[in-house]
């Protein structure tokens, strides 16, 4: 039986990607009011009034699951570009864990270049949207 469970643990990130996404097609307003119950809200935009960089994430993410992606970039850009690489991350680390990989993940120069890119947005887009 412990094998059985080995195994589903190995195939759980794809699995849970795969509830998501059938989530998103056949529930997307039950899975959009989930995301809305199950967020906590800005810790940090409640201890010191400023909006982080991931301030209206979650309205971004219900948007999306709505298929409104108009909406989802209007309440955060920055959360929508993340996902993409979000996902990536998500499933190398999952590939590198089912391969029992010990030495860190290869990443190409372009790849680190453009998340220290995206790093530096991201701290623009901090500093941008609580001047204005």
């Amino acid at each position: 039986m412990s094998c059985f469970f080995a195994w589903l643990w190995r195939l759980a990130p794809p699995l849970l990607l795969l509830v998501l996404a059938a989530g998103m097609l056949w529930f997307p307003q039950q899975l959009s009011e989930l995301v809305g119950t199950l967020s906590p809200g800005c810790i940090f935009r409640k201890l010191t009034g400023l909006e982080c960089p991931g301030c209206g994430g979650t309205r971004a993410l219900r948007a999306l699951i709505s298929g409104d992606i108009g909406a989802a970039m209007g309440y955060n850009p920055f959360i929508i570009a993340a996902l993409p690489i979000l996902l990536i991350e998500y499933l190398r680390s999952w590939w590198s864990y089912l391969h029992h990989a010990d030495a860190p993940i290869a990443r190409s120069r372009a790849y680190c270049i453009l998340l220290q890119l995206f790093a530096a947005a991201t701290i623009l887009w901090f500093i941008g949207r609580n001047l204005v």
